[in-house]
């Protein structure tokens, strides 16, 4: 004699369409069903989508900061941009009339500390404490020249951020047609009071992740 089959039907039920197979937006909310009524299920596969896409993400959000996009969006983790004005004055400009190029790394530091500061951990503060930040590597390239009286707009960003050094990344920007003048990164380390490499001060890394 036939037994009946005793098996427990699922608690979520496979999406039914065409042919039993049914479309990818109810199946995605399927998954998101199964995993709610199975929180462990859901916190095990979130640390493992994390975990493998956390670093290809940041390398992307970096890549988009870097070629014009001042937001990222939302599904990206968060980068902050900062973004001071300073206009050219007759004394940064060489005989031919435009920026002259040594003065864009000035341009650099005016955004990096305006930057901290921004944060709440400007860098007097910091070197009270006897932390010093020196820069070891400085890169630019030149986009386009820059003139006497135009408005600079300087974006800084955090691009990376390790145990005792930090990159941060700039683009210069004219305020008047929004063209990119320069684009450029700087490393600084981290030096404690005798000036040897020192762990990045806690604070800060909170700050700046």
């Amino acid at each position: 004699m036939p037994t009946k089959d005793t098996k427990r039907p699922s608690p979520c039920p496979p999406p039914e369409g065409d042919k039993g197979e049914g479309s990818f937006f109810s199946r995605v909310l399927w998954v998101i069903c199964c995993c709610r009524m199975q929180p462990d299920v859901f916190v095990f596969t979130l640390s493992i989508v994390f975990s493998a896409y956390y670093a290809p993400l940041r390398r992307i959000e970096v890549f988009l900061i870097r070629h014009d996009l001042k937001t990222v969006p939302f599904f990206f983790f968060h980068m902050k941009i900062h973004e001071i004005k300073t206009r050219v004055r007759y004394q940064e400009t060489d005989q031919m009339g435009i920026v002259y190029y040594a003065n864009f790394f000035v341009y650099f530091e005016m955004g990096r500390t305006e930057y901290l500061r921004n944060l709440g951990l400007p860098y007097s503060e910091m070197e009270k404490e006897h932390i010093y930040f020196p820069v070891t590597e400085a890169h630019c390239r030149f986009r386009s020249p820059a003139h006497y009286d135009d408005v600079l707009i300087i974006q800084t960003c955090v691009s990376e951020l390790k145990h005792a050094t930090i990159e941060f990344s700039y683009k210069v920007i004219r305020e008047s047609d929004t063209s990119l003048i320069a684009e450029g990164s700087t490393k600084l380390a981290c030096l404690n009071a005798n000036r040897r490499p020192t762990p990045m001060p806690e604070k800060l890394r909170k700050l700046l992740q």
